[in-house]
């Protein structure tokens, strides 16, 4: 399944994510995101690109930016499955699926992906 331009995940890894009952719009970012990018490089890497305002004076550099083709493709999938799977209309799928939303979400996955890592050590 292309989920934009180069961008493809496997049908049977798809149907994993997407036909779980209990699946949300964050749940199935989430997941398409650790799918696409995996977990350790999701680690290393950052919605913007730009370095936190709080580490600036410390001299830590920016983590990667998270690529954006990859950044479409999340979205996309979740257009998809917002308007196969649980049938919703254009204006609401529009306004779950928005970058802003998706960027969050992406956010917040990285930020769990952290905190899990800080935790183990």
């Amino acid at each position: 399944m292309e989920l934009a331009p180069g961008i493809f995940i496997k049908k049977d890894q798809w149907l994993k994510i997407a036909s779980s009952k209990t699946m949300t719009v964050s749940r199935l970012t989430r997941n398409l995101a650790v799918s696409l990018w995996g977990s350790e490089t999701l680690k290393g890497r950052c919605v913007t690109g730009t370095a936190c305002r709080r580490f600036k004076k410390n001299g830590i550099e920016a983590k990667r930016a998270l690529t954006p083709i990859k950044v479409d493709a999340v979205q996309n999938g979740l257009r998809f499955w917002l308007s196969e799977h649980q049938k919703k209309e254009e204006q609401e799928v529009l306004k779950l699926a928005s970058t802003s939303t998706v960027m969050k979400m992406l956010s917040d996955k990285i930020m769990d992906l952290s905190k899990q890592q800080k935790n183990n050590l």
